[in-house]
């Protein structure tokens, strides 16, 4: 979370302190949260009106195709400001830190991000949004497939491109090679980086919305068992990536981006 910039070491003292929470996520990763019972009474809530399924349904009765999006560490993606920050403040047993990115346990921050989401996906037809699940849906096969590849819009600002590598990060499984693709996107995101969107980032853009919109090849194969696997890997300056292949068929993808750090090991 360091390395990601979602969290920072506070020295100096603060108004408030908060206890660290730890919890199990389905796939085994441990999501690191804090307990802000005391904050949370403090805090004004926008009270933005949150979407149920029911609501959902009753607004696509046509629909017959559907892809649903996680917004992969959706709060995340929320900056905060200094003085918002500092609330977040939390206690570890090696020292106090401190969220740059919305934390999980925050009362307000659902409701937020939800009008956040609704903001950006309010002009995509055929796209309903609940908290960090979007749901682009169709009446056909060909309705649904314009619409999310119209979906994918190229972003004009650092916060249109942090929602589309939320949407990227998603297919990662099914996408080869996505962190050297997507490094020139990356790039942009940087705080000491101003926004200059150019070629480079034109193509790297165009690959990734081609990339995601054939993402479906893998589910023609269907994994046996029974039968022996080969593990693929290769690596680059910026990333490394592997295909996991049965009968020359791929399974599954894997990369990561490197940090700037590892990318001056060789």
């Amino acid at each position: 979370m360091l390395k990601l910039g979602v969290i920072v070491s506070q020295k100096e003292p603060t108004a408030w302190v908060n206890s660290m929470v730890t919890v199990v996520k389905s796939n085994g990763d441990v999501r690191i949260c804090i307990d802000p019972k005391d904050l949370n009474k403090a805090i004004s809530r926008e009270h933005y009106p949150m979407k149920t399924v029911e609501e959902v349904v009753a607004n696509i009765p046509n629909a017959k195709v559907f892809s649903k999006i996680d917004a992969t560490s959706g709060f995340w993606h929320l900056k905060l400001d200094e003085d918002s920050s500092k609330l977040t403040c939390f206690n570890t047993p090696f020292g106090r830190y401190r969220f740059l990115r919305a934390p999980f346990g925050i009362k307000s921050i659902p409701e937020i991000f939800q009008r956040v989401m609704t903001e950006i996906m309010e002009n995509i037809e055929g796209a309903e949004v609940i908290v960090d699940d979007i749901l682009i849906w169709g009446s056909t096969i060909q309705e649904h497939d314009k619409r999310l590849k119209d979906g994918l819009k190229k972003p004009e600002n650092k916060k249109e491109l942090q929602t589309f590598l939320g949407f990227i990060t998603y297919l990662s499984k099914f996408l080869s090679n996505m962190s050297d693709v997507s490094a020139p996107l990356r790039v942009l995101l940087e705080e000491k980086n101003e926004w200059c969107w150019e070629k480079e980032q034109d193509t790297s853009f165009n690959k990734l919305k081609d990339m995601a919109t054939n993402a479906p090849i893998l589910s023609y194969y269907i994994y046996d068992p029974k039968q022996p696997l080969t593990l693929n890997v290769d690596g680059s300056s910026k990333g490394l990536g592997a295909v996991l292949l049965q009968n020359d068929k791929p399974i599954a993808y894997a990369s990561r981006a490197l940090t700037p750090t590892q990318q001056r090991y060789a």
